[in-house]
Parts: structure tokens; C-alpha cells; sequence
């Protein structure tokens, strides 16, 4: 059987406590400092919130002038061109062919689509 051996064992544990004492400490030194740091980034969020809004808002405001200023050019351009005879008789003739082909497109939409009525209009039946 077994041999029982007894012994005695001597630690100085001075050093170990203080150790685990000063880990204790820098842990909550940490937790202060997280803290802290958690409230101040609950303010910078609000302030973020607010700089983003107004950056936002900067942008609407610039593609509106942006629109703005499209729609002066044009209004611009458009005085210009009508005070010159040549240039009006000219817009007249191409805004004419334009008028001109979209109506020959809305007749054959309107053919095709009138055909295609008629020809399922059978198949339903």
C-alpha cells in the first residue's frame, strides 16, 4: 500500500497579496476610466447627430441651388436664342420633327398594342 507523507509547506504570500492588490486597484482605475469614456461618447453621438443633420442640410441646400442655377441657364440661354431670328427659326423646325416623331411613335404603340388586344381578345374567349 501507500506510503502517507506529511510535509510542511511555507509561503510567504506578503508579496502575492500586495501584488493581487495593486491588479485590484488597476482594475478599477480601468472601470473608472470606461466609464468616462462611455459618458463622453454618449455626448459625442449627440453632437455627431447634429453635425450630420447640418451637413445634410448643406447638401440639400447646394443640389437645390444647383437646380436653381440649371434652371436659370436655361432661362438664360432660352432669352438669348429668341433674340436672334435664325437660331428661332431653327429651334422651330427641330422642335417640329421632334413633335413630329413622337406622334408616329404613339400611333404604332397604339397599332401594336390595338392588334395584340384583338388578337388575344379571340384566345380568351
Amino acid at each position: 500500500m501507500g506510503q502517507v507523507v506529511e510535509a510542511v509547506l511555507k509561503l510567504d504570500s506578503k508579496d502575492a497579496q500586495k501584488d493581487i492588490e495593486k491588479v485590484n486597484q488597476g482594475l478599477q482605475e480601468t472601470n473608472e476610466t470606461l466609464e468616462d469614456t462611455g459618458k463622453t461618447a454618449k455626448k459625442s453621438e449627440k453632437g455627431l447627430s447634429t453635425l450630420s443633420k447640418g451637413i445634410k442640410g448643406i447638401g440639400t441646400a447646394f443640389k437645390a441651388a444647383g437646380i436653381g442655377a440649371v434652371v436659370a441657364l436655361f432661362g438664360a440661354l432660352a432669352a438669348a436664342l429668341s433674340k436672334n431670328q435664325q437660331v428661332m427659326d431653327t429651334v422651330a423646325v427641330v422642335t417640329g420633327t421632334i413633335s413630329q416623331v413622337f406622334t408616329e411613335i404613339g400611333n404604332v404603340l397604339v397599332t401594336v398594342y390595338n392588334s395584340v388586344a384583338s388578337s388575344t381578345e379571340n384566345l380568351m374567349l
